[in-house]
């Protein structure tokens, strides 16, 4: 699997690249934003094979869901459901 880097502009992002990431997240990538203090993982919340490997890079594997914490991001509150 390959990597791609977006460096998107915080006030006029171009269009074409945040499609670019949107696209690489609907097709099970996985991503590293930045944060207001560090980065963060994450990929589409639906999609099992990408949780996975989302796991599988944190260190996750065997560790009950109970005792980690995994955030939802997400441009609305309808989304959770």
């Amino acid at each position: 699997m390959t990597s791609q880097y977006f460096d998107l502009h915080p006030v006029t992002p171009q269009l074409r690249s945040v499609r670019q990431a949107a696209e690489i997240v609907r097709g099970g990538g996985v991503i590293a934003y930045p944060t207001d203090s560090c980065y963060a993982l994450g990929c589409h919340i639906n999609d099992k094979n990408a949780l996975e490997r989302l796991r599988v890079i944190r260190g996750w594997e065997g560790i009950s869901p109970g005792d980690r914490v995994e955030n939802l991001i997400a441009g609305s509150v309808g989304v959770q459901e």
